[in-house]
């Protein structure tokens, strides 16, 4: 009885929040899974192992000071990931549990504005204007989740979309923050114990990057975490070949055996461009085997066949979003993931909202940077 009636307060609390986030804004047209089509360009990964880095960083983890987090806006630039040693790790070995990373708190409010300060180092005259969509790995990740399942995932985020002249904008506009999910792990602690960093970038071990790629018709600029690179064994001048690495673990469930090791993760590794993968299989934290798989052809089998079907719907979905945000005034618009029961079906559906004429408009990027990388970009006032 209690349990129920917790979780009726939560639901009224969640909803109010929603309310008071979407006032000001005017309702769109919904985009319903069920009616999106496949595009009609098939999606490949030709640069797999060598996509375009606009930009890259290390961000400084934030600190946490009473109870509230305290987010540093220092960066490194160009940065470096950290480098999978096999060595440093005896087996069997133990690591203690983590609560999910620290970053994600600045990766999700300041990661555009952090990797573009990096690009204006690194590469100071790229420009935005032939790219169609700037994003995260995640959000990508999640929108592929849902048209391939027509909505029936489960998706607690909401999205936040701009236009700057051709680029759709597109953030997760209220992520995680630490601590908030219980479900702690050991993922941060087996990160670290597996991999080693220079001293200067102890407290910066988030490597993130900036990626240009291919998405079908759509060139896109992704902002990916790098777990960490992988050495690979030289060729016949044995100088070692460096190549990105996701880095996971997997938990025993009952007998301490180790089972064999799952392969590739589908489609987190391909919307990052990590053919490798690195896993740690534990009971309790206690890891007793660590395997890396390397997947290259297996991506290129799936996005060919089983995640087709799914890449084609999200070249619709992303330039539908695009259109409908684009033809705001304001150019810009948030969406919140619904379900409804229609015809005695579940429907899902990203429900759209947009500015109203005369509140506040908060641009995705502070202006110099959009002035920077973009030509002709502000909308009207």
């Amino acid at each position: 009885m209690h349990t129920h009636s917790f979780f009726c307060a939560s639901a009224m609390i969640r909803t109010l929040l929603q309310r008071r986030r979407l006032s000001g804004l005017t309702k769109l047209e919904p985009l319903r899974f069920k009616a999106i089509k496949a595009a009609q360009t098939s999606v490949s990964s030709n640069d797999f192992e060598t996509p375009e880095v606009i930009s890259s960083y290390n961000a400084e983890l934030p600190q946490q000071v009473t109870g509230a987090i305290s987010v540093s806006g220092a960066i490194h630039v160009p940065g470096e990931p950290a480098i999978f040693d096999a060595a440093k790790f005896k087996l069997p070995g133990s690591v203690r549990k983590s609560y999910p990373n620290w970053h994600n708190v600045k990766s999700s409010h300041f990661g555009f504005t952090n990797a573009l300060e990096a690009a204006r180092i690194m590469n100071p005259t790229f420009r935005f204007d032939d790219i169609d969509v700037l994003v995260t790995r995640a959000v990508l990740v999640r929108l592929f989740e849902q048209v391939s399942s027509n909505g029936s995932n489960s998706w607690k985020w909401g999205l936040t979309l701009h236009t700057i002249h051709k680029t759709l904008v597109l953030s997760a506009s209220h992520a995680s923050t630490p601590g908030s999910d219980k479900t702690n792990n050991y993922g941060m602690g087996f990160e670290r114990a597996i991999t080693r960093l220079p001293e200067y970038l102890h407290n910066a071990p988030s490597h993130l990057r900036l990626v240009k790629y291919k998405l079908g018709p759509l060139v896109c600029a992704v902002l990916i975490e790098l777990d960490a690179v992988y050495e690979k064994p030289g060729d016949d001048s044995n100088v070692p070949k460096m190549s990105w690495a996701e880095i996971t673990t997997t938990p025993v469930e009952g007998s301490s055996a180790v089972k064999p090791v799952q392969n590739i993760k589908f489609p987190n590794q391909w919307f990052g461009r990590t053919p490798y993968i690195i896993i740690g299989k534990h009971k309790d934290g206690n890891f007793r085997q660590v395997a890396v798989k390397e997947g290259t052809k297996a991506f290129l089998d799936w996005e060919q066949n089983a995640g087709q079907p799914g890449l084609q719907k999200l070249v619709t979905v992303l330039r539908v979003l695009y259109a409908r945000v684009r033809a705001t005034k304001s150019k810009a618009a948030k969406a919140t993931f619904e379900h409804e029961t229609r015809h005695g079906s579940r429907d899902a559906r990203l429900a759209l909202f947009a500015r109203r004429p005369g509140t506040e408009y908060e641009p995705p990027l502070p202006p110099h940077l959009i002035e920077n990388f973009w030509k002709n970009p502000l909308p009207p006032k």
